[in-house]
């Protein structure tokens, strides 16, 4: 359910389940519109958002004008949009796979994102994926020049946050932009939870475990025939992937 104080219109891209989305609504952002391609991660957001009724986009984003988006989004003439955010496609950049980067015709999908962003003008924009995108430094004067118009130029940082040094119970890296095109300075957030030996240890509340997520759940249903055949994949995945099993 949306928060009633959001009020930060914004659009969702690449929206997947809705993790992220769900961030931004507990910060008090209205997640308008999500677009998404795949059906089950479709069916999720539909599930937990029905606020969201008749603005899940189920296409690829190539195939969305920004003009939809925003008309979806109920914005009028004379209302500004508040935020884009989204996570495009990692598997490019991705250490589990050919890591071809720009060679990767998924990787297009990032160019998509500043698409959106350099028409839809929202004050800010967040942009969420692997580390392994800054494997090309050239990736960044890229999208400074596809956000780039006459009249509208956005000024953006990067950094690599862990997620359980804010509160998720895995050990993760992910790479975030944070672009706006107003006045101002942006600051990344210090962490607020500490891993065992971690730097932040005796500052910080203690970073949360797979135990402390699972607190309290009932227990699961015995594995789907589906889900064993999948797990025999693993080892031979990892093993091409990492070189171990």
């Amino acid at each position: 359910m949306t928060s009633k104080d959001a009020t930060i219109s914004t659009i969702s891209l690449f929206s997947g389940a809705g993790g992220l989305d769900l961030g931004f609504r507990q910060a008090g952002f209205d997640v308008r519109v999500a677009v998404e391609s795949d059906p089950s991660a479709c069916a999720t957001l539909a599930a937990n958002n029905p606020h969201l009724n008749g603005a899940i986009v189920s296409r690829p984003l190539e195939e969305v004008s920004t003009e939809e988006l925003l008309g979806l989004a109920g914005l009028g003439p004379e209302e500004e949009l508040g935020a884009v955010i989204g996570g495009p496609p990692c598997q490019p950049f991705c250490l589990a796979g050919p890591r071809l980067g720009l060679a990767d015709p998924r990787s297009q999908t990032l160019f998509e994102f500043c698409r959106v962003v350099r028409e839809a003008r929202p004050k800010v924009f967040v942009m969420e994926n692997v580390p392994g995108l800054l494997r090309d430094p050239i990736i960044p004067d890229l999208l400074r020049a596809e956000l780039e118009t006459e009249d509208v130029s956005y000024d953006f940082v990067w950094d690599l946050l862990q997620a359980d040094e804010f509160g998720a119970a895995q050990r993760r890296k992910r790479l975030f932009f944070v672009g706006w095109r107003t006045n101002g300075t942006f600051r990344f957030p210090a962490p607020t939870h500490s891993p065992p030996g971690g730097a932040f240890a005796g500052s910080a509340r203690p970073a949360l475990t797979v135990g402390d997520a699972f607190a309290g759940l009932p227990k699961p249903d015995p594995p789907s025939d589906f889900a064993k055949r999948v797990a025999e994949t693993i080892p031979a995945r990892n093993e091409k992937w990492y070189g171990k099993t």
